[in-house]
């Protein structure tokens, strides 16, 4: 109507991070795909990362104590990253709708899967046992 007030057949189309796109594009927020498409580009696996020489410093160069820090420290790690990710997952991806925003969410979370996968992969490759995720 002209006085800026809605007839009650009409309904104003709400834009906002609690509503999901009708349609991918036009993107309401090109940030976010901005953010998503940057995480694509720095995808790496754990497996590419050269761990030889770390498993000899852990072997022969470092103090029981410094063994005990690092193992605490992977612990944390590998836990926070688990909980990044639930978050992502669980919680975010359930409250903001629009495409451009889950898709950037999928992606931040994906790299937290591979963060708990690289330090596992630490873990194990130096020899840690498994009961050390639950200590």
């Amino acid at each position: 109507m002209a006085d800026g007030t809605h007839s009650p057949d009409e309904h104003p189309v709400r834009f906002d991070l609690l509503t999901a796109n009708p349609v991918y594009k036009p993107f309401r927020y090109p940030w976010a795909y901005d953010a998503w498409l940057t995480q694509q580009r720095v995808h790496w696996l754990p497996e590419e990362v050269p761990l030889a020489d770390d498993v000899k410093d852990w072997q022969k160069n470092l103090t029981p104590a410094e063994r005990n820090l690092l193992t605490q420290i992977f612990r944390f790690f590998t836990q926070a990253d688990v909980e990044v990710n639930n978050c992502y997952m669980k919680q975010y991806a359930q409250v903001f709708k629009p495409t451009e925003v889950l898709m950037m969410l999928s992606a931040f979370s994906n790299i937290e899967t591979v963060h708990i996968a690289a330090y596992s992969h630490l873990l194990d490759t130096v020899g840690m046992p498994e009961i050390e995720y639950t200590a």
